[in-house]
């Protein structure tokens, strides 16, 4: 979940600079925002997200990286595949397999697997990416080429669809010629879809402190598919697990919608105020003490910018990130 972290005043400011950030109703503006480098009590606090958003569907994109050091993950990847297909629902779906090769995607023809469709129809999809060649591990560059250049992604990835994107690899992201970090190419693929419609997953090494592996070159931890994926808040596999299966199903609740919005302070509870696309909304929601959560009744609608502003108690410096 996307945190929008800030520190807001709750009356209107007479300064002659003007706000960062402004939450209005179509009559007046409730909170005017200046940015600041630390919080304390008595400050007022947003924090918010984009409701997810695959009503409509989804497209997922596997991209696999072919290289000689990935033979023998090729049988986890196809039960990962499969594992993911059992977790979705039962329509409206499709879901293709490329390389990590950008000119292997961009020779890349063939049609997605959809609902109904069997094992022999992954397997089959798999061989026929495999016998496209390529041992680039360019997974950024590789989507991009697909999308922009391919025309054959118009075939099956619907405009109305929310994307998922799988990269699995063990060497770290190379496309950075293209992509000078993976912000970059996250600003690109934000863009692509709107607002809480693309999600992004990694099957990649982690940190030398979290893995599994028995050795690990810390030269090939994916720190590029991290960070890219974390900008969405996707899950994050480790390809040294025995098991993705886990992972794998996480990674298809990551597109469910949103029912709560954790705090990232404890706030003053009659100080709460929640706006959907800015508009002020007191009902459909309730404060949980337990969990220090806005939880909502009424599921917000996809796309949706839901914002929570508070007053803050309790300043907890642990989660102000």
């Amino acid at each position: 979940m996307k945190q929008k972290i800030a520190i807001f005043l709750l009356s209107l400011i007479s300064a002659a600079c003007s706000p960062d950030y402004v939450i209005h109703t179509p009559e007046k503006i409730i909170f005017e925002q200046f940015i600041q480098d630390t919080a304390e009590e008595g400050d007022v606090w947003v924090d918010s997200f984009y409701q997810r958003n695959t009503t409509d569907g989804v497209d997922i994109i596997w991209l696999i990286d072919q290289s000689g050091s990935m033979t023998n993950d090729f049988e986890k990847i196809i039960a990962g595949i499969e594992e993911m297909l059992n977790s979705l629902p039962k329509t409206g779906w499709r879901l293709n397999i490329l390389s990590t090769d950008p000119d292997s995607a961009l020779r890349h023809n063939f049609f997605p697997i959809i609902p109904g469709d069997g094992i022999l129809n992954l397997e089959r999809l798999f061989s026929d990416m495999q016998n496209l060649g390529g041992a680039g591990e360019q997974g950024f560059l590789s989507v991009y080429n697909y999308i922009n250049f391919n025309e054959q992604s118009d075939w099956w990835i619907r405009p109305e669809s929310a994307l998922l994107v799988v990269f699995v690899s063990d060497e770290e992201e190379q496309s950075g010629s293209y992509f000078p970090d993976a912000l970059s190419f996250a600003d690109w693929y934000s863009t692509i879809k709107p607002p809480g419609s693309v999600f992004i997953s990694s099957i990649i090494n982690v940190d030398e402190k979290k893995t599994l592996c028995p050795e690990l070159n810390t030269s090939d931890i994916g720190h590029r598919y991290i960070e890219a994926t974390q900008t969405f808040s996707g899950s994050v596999i480790d390809i040294c697990s025995d098991d993705w299966s886990q992972g794998v199903r996480d990674a298809a609740r990551d597109m469910e919608p949103y029912d709560k919005l954790q705090l990232t302070h404890k706030p003053v509870v009659n100080s709460i105020r929640v706006f959907l696309d800015g508009l002020d909304t007191t009902s459909g929601w309730y404060y949980d003490t337990p969990t220090n959560s806005i939880i909502f009744t009424v599921i917000p609608g996809g796309g949706v910018l839901v914002e929570a502003g508070y007053t803050i108690e309790e300043f907890i410096s642990s989660q102000s990130s």
